[in-house]
């Protein structure tokens, strides 16, 4: 197997054995087909899309191919396995710390995902150390203000939000110290300008690198951020919870409740369930103060 392409048994989440049979291989080729349609329409996840679309011819011979399959599942396990030690190695520094962010594990989850290593391994492996946001708000307390919001929020929709966060834009964990956002920007914005042939959509995102100048400016700046990230997880759903709220009084009833869920499910399809859109909305709300009441009863 070639060290600058993932392994082909673990990319269609099976698991790492020679036994699968050529119907459960082109059964896993479909399912892995379906997803990369999905995905291309994603605008975050459409680059990577892209990337496994480059793979598949080799994937599908790999995998069709009896004697390669049984290469590949002795590789994936040997692959799990370094993927195992890294999230280990990864636990104790978290450990360390005390807590992990939502968004912390959620990334994690992400990046060890394609590796093998699900996020059931992960939550077993990080069941000692508490997930929470390191600056949490009270509940109807509205959040330190961000100045820099409403330009960022317009330049999401406008944009049809490319990026859930400016964290995601620079590619950088939090948390992390205003210098080194700053120098993560100047460079974001270095690549941007030495791009050939640059797009619309790239030459965009210079206004974002300046919208990142004044919102990491100093420590102060940075935690408003913060404030304002960890209690607007998603920002579409951000945007259509505060609208409301703030159209009706800061106050969100029953059925509106009931509503910006249902939104949050059709806008994040096949993202999140109706769990995760009821605790985003629940966030949110915390976040701004509003008064959020009960969902209706059944």
């Amino acid at each position: 197997m070639s060290e600058n392409r993932p392994n082909f048994i673990l990319l269609l989440g099976l698991e790492p054995r020679s036994d699968w049979t050529d119907e459960q291989v082109e059964e896993a080729i479909a399912r892995f087909k379906m997803q990369l349609t999905r995905d291309e329409k994603n605008p975050r996840r459409a680059a990577k899309a892209a990337e496994n679309r480059r793979l598949l011819p080799e994937l599908q011979q790999v995998m069709r191919d009896p004697a390669r399959r049984a290469e590949e599942a002795v590789a994936a396990r040997a692959a799990l396995q370094r993927a195992a030690d890294e999230a280990y190695q990864e636990a104790g520094i978290y450990t360390a710390k005390g807590f992990l962010t939502p968004k912390e594990f959620e990334d994690l989850v992400n990046r060890y995902a394609p590796r093998g290593v699900s996020r059931e391994a992960l939550q077993r492996l990080f069941s000692g150390t508490a997930i929470h946001p390191p600056q949490p708000f009270s509940p109807l307390q509205p959040a330190q203000p961000y100045p820099q919001r409403e330009e960022l929020e317009r330049w999401l929709e406008e944009q049809n939000y490319p990026y859930l966060n400016l964290y995601e834009f620079l590619g950088v964990q939090p948390p992390a110290t205003p210098e080194e956002l700053l120098a993560r920007v100047e460079q974001k914005d270095r690549e941007i300008l030495q791009a050939v042939a640059p797009t619309p959509e790239l030459l965009a995102e210079r206004t974002l690198c300046a919208i990142c100048r004044r919102t990491f400016a100093d420590a102060q700046t940075l935690a408003g951020y913060n404030l304002y990230f960890y209690g607007h997880p998603l920002p579409q759903i951000s945007i259509m919870v505060c609208r409301q709220g703030y159209a009706n009084g800061g106050h969100i009833t029953s059925a509106m409740h009931q509503a910006l869920i249902r939104s949050a499910l059709q806008t994040y399809s096949g993202e999140i369930n109706a769990e995760d859109a009821a605790l985003c909305v629940q966030r949110v709300a915390e976040a701004e103060g509003f008064r959020l009441d009960p969902l209706p009863a059944e």
